[in-house]
């Protein structure tokens, strides 16, 4: 029975460096005919929802035939690949979540919904700036699905409380000032539909991310095999809480409480698995989000994995 190796990057295509990532590839096909081991991706549409990006998902590894899969998640890819597993687990031999963004957090008011041009969401062009700014991106459904429905990770600015209020409910976008509304602006009908809509899958999608033992497909004993090792950093100032004003709501890098993370996703996040699993093994890089992928050491691992070359020592991989 062959090998694959399938990456599935997160939004905008995880910022992949082609001389790392690209180079890995190239390494592991040329060596396909020695090994049976090949490498491919899984390419979704960010702008869509998680439900749609996650049944393709589905679809494309039954594409595979026999073979047994080694999966690499980067951040968001990390979440449409749960629900897969969950039903299928017999198609995989590991799962390497690399900053994986299952456990839920504010990132999505900070990077993407309340800013109109940061640099991790341009990717290296003013072309993109113009064309992916703050309305546009508030049309996308994938953004609205990072937060907890029972902690909003916002504190009122001038007393310190926190604020309280399910963040899938579009009523409480409205009152809070979030998204479109943030500083009190003026929301059309056609837009508040957008949200409502997009709340509301996202509602449905962690469904598949935050329940128990309960949400899983199999008893869990048929999830023995699975290697799942989370792989990410500690060493850069990650956002937790956010300032919330009555009059603005979240403003632009207004952040109240630091965590230790990857600078993106908060440690005890990217330590995630699902169905009440924890990772066998939790692997602890220095290299910030959007570059873990491009990290040999993981690369190194993954092939380990597949049952190509040897992984090299694990000196800072905590069981």
């Amino acid at each position: 029975m062959k090998t694959v190796i399938v990456f599935v990057p997160g939004l905008y295509g995880s910022e992949l460096k082609a001389p790392s990532w690209l180079k890995f590839a190239k390494k592991v096909n040329s060596s396909t005919s020695e090994t049976g081991i090949s490498c491919t991706s899984f390419t979704w549409d960010f702008r869509r929802s998680l439900e749609e990006a996650s049944a393709g998902f589905e679809a494309f590894v039954k594409t595979l035939g026999d073979s047994k899969i080694v999966l690499v998640t980067h951040s968001t890819g990390a979440m449409l690949v749960v629900p897969t597993i969950n039903r299928n687990p017999s198609l995989f031999k590991a799962w390497y979540s690399v900053g994986g963004a299952i456990g839920p957090g504010p990132n999505a008011f900070d990077d993407a919904l309340n800013q109109s041009n940061t640099p991790g969401w341009r990717i290296q062009s003013p072309v993109n700036v113009c064309l992916l700014n703050q309305a546009t991106r508030q049309t996308f459904t994938t953004l609205y699905g990072f937060h907890s429905a029972t902690d909003t990770a916002m504190q009122d600015a001038v007393t310190g409380k926190p604020i309280e209020g399910d963040l899938y409910d579009v009523a409480v976008w409205e009152k809070l000032l979030l998204g479109p509304w943030a500083g009190g602006a003026d929301v059309s009908q056609e837009m508040r539909d957008h949200v409502e809509n997009a709340l509301a899958s996202c509602r449905g999608f962690r469904k598949h991310l935050d329940g128990g033992e309960e949400i899983l497909a199999h008893p869990a004993s048929e999830y023995a095999h699975l290697k799942i090792v989370a792989y990410g950093s500690d060493s850069f100032k990650t956002v937790s809480v956010l300032n919330w004003r009555e009059d603005k709501g979240v403003t632009t890098g207004d952040v109240a409480v630091w965590k230790d993370g990857d600078g993106t996703i908060q440690g005890k996040n990217w330590r995630r698995a699902f169905g009440g699993m924890e990772p066998g093994e939790v692997v602890l890089s220095e290299t910030t989000h959007a570059e873990l992928p491009n990290d040999e050491r993981l690369h190194e691992l993954v092939l380990a994995a597949a049952g190509g070359e040897a992984g090299g020592e694990q000196d800072k991989t905590r069981v």
